[in-house]
């Protein structure tokens, strides 16, 4: 690692430059998020795609990362629909085609190595498809394809394909997964697909070819496993192979542990590294989310040039915490996000653009500074609205009701993405992930998902996968404490932690450069590792252990050696009166365990769970972005440790720089904000307008498009009127107000519950659009003393429209493709939802004191 530190220092030092005010009131075109495009069938147009990305373009889109899956309809030339076969010389056409729009448009492009996923396709014969082994009665017949490993009693272990198909496939790439442990599938894989889709594209450059998540099911054996086992281990695994399927006891946890890190260094070896290394033939990079199975580890991001996460559950050990760890730990800046996935779940229809924000900023704040949305969808004229629409949520198009507001979100996403790129990521802690633990409990007849195992061991039990309001309520202790006590944090494993460097107490590796490891409550680790933390230690760094020591040294051949070695050094290591601790829980004792260590880089007057925040560190200054995750509004008195004092609070909304500071953080509801900390003259101190007086707003009228306008008695939702309970898109408020500003004040129209967007004019002009709370938009350059008229253009979401129409069949289509996807789960789970301007409203007059 020494030669690399260098080079990553150099690729990160040319951010540091002036100007960064300027930038993040407008910021570059490369800061733009992309979205994930999907393409059903593939049955698209290039007048299709001229729509599309127009579209995307004018919505200040920075690109696209391709994905065509299953077909939502058979051709049909009457309404323009035409599938167009997986790499067929028409496919082919139109790929090359939206590669050389994309480039003449200035968006960036991203290719999928496949449709669906994972790899695989009509060309993975069995031989070269995942692999399994699991218990056969010794003597019965083999299938095709199976083999004796060995036999034990009247068992035999029995290595077999999966029989696993591609997931969600378009229309010519029905075929069987290819095995990730085998370079020799993957090159089968990249001459026929990945060979033939460069064709295409080279001409017009693309950015990086793009890997989904493995989710490779059951794949743990490929031929030769045996060899490459006893090469990697130092022992001959077949005698052992039934501790893989019976009991566990001590002895099978370490060989379960090194037959799952063996099949994790596999599919590195032969799957991500050389995927890598031909994209890069090609002078492409890699963009993948590396995680999943087959259960590679953190140390797989070092063949990924463009890390993605996913997850966005941001007081656990997310997704995209695993991406931006192993991304930084690796030299990566910029990491990406498959930002929003399942947001609503089961609901795909009723996300809002401030729930699209909410789960941006749980992604920032997990260390993602480049987001990927999900998804744009592209649709043809025929379909009608919604259109085509994928199994997932959310689904984003020209067909949305709010898409012509999408831009105040993707600004807003590209302002703080450009922020995060700056300097380096601040993060004193990093928590030594328990995949250990993980693989030694796991039998060889059940799948791992790394991730997922270390996530769920550090919260103590499985969470669920998606959803804002999961997000919202999830809390893994160890996590939570971490981020409430005012650190940011980085996972490290085993993979990661043995080439690390220790320099005066502190851990080195990439863009990484921790002063404590938190050991969360393991029962093992390898002897390497905890050699290593006791000579970071010894230099003057930190570790804290919560409810217990490890005491199992993970490794068969060396198991009862290792671990008496473990169990002594441990002991000399947490002494009394050394920095190496053990605490008995994962909320107080840590927290006060870490104060101990290193001052808070965030020093709230009281700890919130709601708040979390991103330190970037440049030459002379620091930004800090944070933002409050919660429905309520937040008064906290801060101190920040970066050197210096604050100079200007900046709006990631608005790109204002220009706000002073006066000690205190406010936040709104889901509100995010950016604090500059350096040396020179601050900002004067903000004199708070007070609210002084108020006017009510009464009598509006409200007008939708083709019907005759309604004169409201009071502000009710559309639900409760006839004929709108299944309306979707816009109406418009109008109401007239006579009124006397007094002198000095700030008028602001304070329009109470909108659902769910309000765009506001006032005296015909412009106001401002209010698309999150508070629902409070100024007023005062429009408004007058006397008479004004107030017009409120109010969005709601697609859901309740969706309702009101017929639930799509697709008996005929499954029926002539197969089952490739779920069925709509709205009909069954959802109701219309309270939709248009609520109230109360009324005009708020604030003078400063």
């Amino acid at each position: 690692m020494k030669r690399l530190v260098p080079v990553l220092l150099a690729a990160v030092l040319p951010l540091f430059s002036g100007g960064l005010a300027d930038t993040f009131r407008n910021p570059p075109d490369d800061a733009r998020m992309t979205m994930y495009w999907i393409w059903f069938g593939p049955a698209v147009t290039r007048e299709s795609i001229d729509r599309d990305l127009a579209n995307m373009k004018e919505a200040h889109i920075g690109g696209t990362v391709l994905l065509p899956v299953y077909p939502l309809s058979d051709d049909d030339p009457a309404k323009g629909i035409r599938n167009l076969p997986f790499l067929s010389p028409e496919f082919l056409d139109i790929l090359a085609y939206t590669a050389r729009r994309s480039r003449d448009m200035g968006l960036v492009f991203d290719v999928t190595i496949g449709t669906g996923w994972p790899y695989g396709g009509p060309w993975i014969t069995p031989e070269l498809s995942s692999r399994m082994i699991r218990l056969r009665k010794a003597g019965a017949p083999l299938k095709t394809g199976e083999q004796v490993v060995t036999i034990f009693g009247d068992q035999a272990v029995v290595a077999m394909p999966t029989g696993m198909q591609v997931k969600r496939p378009s229309i010519g790439d029905e075929g069987l997964v290819l095995d990730h442990l085998s370079a020799r599938a993957l090159e089968k894989h990249l001459e026929v697909a990945g060979e033939k889709l460069w064709e295409a594209v080279r001409g017009a450059g693309i950015r990086s070819f793009w890997c989904d998540s493995l989710e490779v099911y059951n794949g743990n054996w490929t031929h030769g496993f045996p060899e490459q086992f006893q090469k990697l281990r130092g022992y001959d695994l077949k005698p052992l192979l039934p501790l893989l399927f019976q009991e566990l006891t001590p002895q099978a946890r370490h060989v379960r542990h090194d037959f799952w890190w063996t099949v994790s260094e596999l599919a590195v070896e032969n799957f991500q590294k050389p995927l890598q290394a031909w994209c890069r033939r090609k002078g492409v990079d890699l963009q993948m989310e590396s995680y999943g199975q087959p259960p590679v580890s953190l140390g797989s991001l070092r063949y990924v040039d463009r890390p993605v996460g996913e997850h966005y559950e941001w007081r656990m050990f997310n997704a995209s915490r695993w991406a931006s760890s192993g991304g930084r730990l690796h030299g990566r800046n910029i990491i990406g996000a498959e930002a929003w996935t399942w947001t609503g779940i089961p609901n795909r229809f009723a996300d809002s653009l401030s729930d699209l924000k909410l789960a941006s900023d749980m992604h920032f704040v997990s260390g993602i500074n480049s987001l990927m949305g999900i998804s744009y969808v592209n649709t043809p004229p025929s379909a009608g609205n919604p259109g085509w629409v994928p199994y997932w949520g959310p689904i984003i198009n020209h067909n949305q009701p709010w898409w012509p507001y999408f831009p105040l979100l993707s600004r807003y996403v590209q302002r703080v993405s450009h922020l995060l790129r700056q300097g380096r990521a601040v993060a004193d802690v990093a928590v030594y992930l328990p995949a250990g633990d993980a693989f030694s409990t796991v039998p060889a007849d059940r799948s791992v998902n790394l991730y997922f195992a270390v996530r769920d061991l550090m919260h103590n039990q499985p969470a669920p996968e998606f959803g804002l309001r999961h997000a919202i309520a999830n809390d893994t202790p160890v996590i939570s404490a971490i981020i409430s006590s005012g650190y940011s944090f980085d996972g490290i494993d085993s993979s990661t932690l043995p080439h690390a460097e220790i320099d005066a107490g502190h851990l080195k590796m990439g863009l990484g450069d921790y002063r404590v490891v938190v050991l969360p409550h393991l029962k093992g680790m390898p002897l390497p590792d905890a050699e290593k933390l006791a000579e970071f230690v010894r230099s003057g760094g930190h570790v804290i252990a919560t409810e217990r020591l490890p005491e199992l040294a993970y490794g068969w051949k060396r198991r009862e050696a290792d671990s008496a070695r473990l169990r002594a050094l441990l002991g000399e290591l947490f002494a009394p009166r050394s920095r190496a601790v053990l605490v008995p829980d994962e909320r107080e004792a840590l927290r006060a365990a870490l104060r101990a260590a290193v001052p808070p880089d965030v020093a709230l007057q009281s700890p919130d769970r709601d708040i979390a925040f991103v330190h970037r560190e440049l030459p002379g200054e620091s930004f800090y972005f944070l933002a409050n995750l919660s429905e309520q509004s937040k008064a906290l008195e801060a101190k920040f440790r970066a050197p210096g004092v604050v100079l200007e609070v900046w709006d990631p909304m608005t790109g204002d720089t220009s706000a002073g500071w006066d000690g205190t953080l406010r936040l709104e509801p889901r509100g995010s904000l950016v604090v500059r900390v350096g040396r020179g003259k601050p900002a004067p101190r903000p004199r708070l307008l007070r609210e002084a007086s108020e006017h009510a707003i009464d009598g509006w009228t409200m007008d939708v498009p083709g019907r005759a306008p309604v004169r409201l008695d009071r502000l009710v939702s559309w639900t409760e009127l006839d004929g709108l309970r299944h309306y979707s898109g816009a109406a418009e408020y109008t109401a007239e107000v006579e009124m006397k500003i007094p002198v000095g004040a700030h008028a602001v129209l304070d329009l109470g519950d909108v659902r769910e967007i309000a765009d506001v004019s006032v005296n015909g002009r412009p106001a401002g659009v209010a698309w999150k709370q508070p629902y409070c938009v100024d007023i005062t350059a429009q408004a007058q003393s006397g008479r004004n008229s107030i017009r409120v253009r109010v969005t709601n979401l697609w859901i309740n429209g969706v309702l009101g129409s017929p639930q799509p069949d697709y008996s005929a289509l499954r029926r002539k493709f197969g089952p490739r996807f779920s069925g709509p789960a709205e009909w069954k789970s959802a109701t219309p939802l309270p939709s248009g301007l609520l109230g109360p409203a009324r005009i708020v007059f604030r003078k400063r004191p």
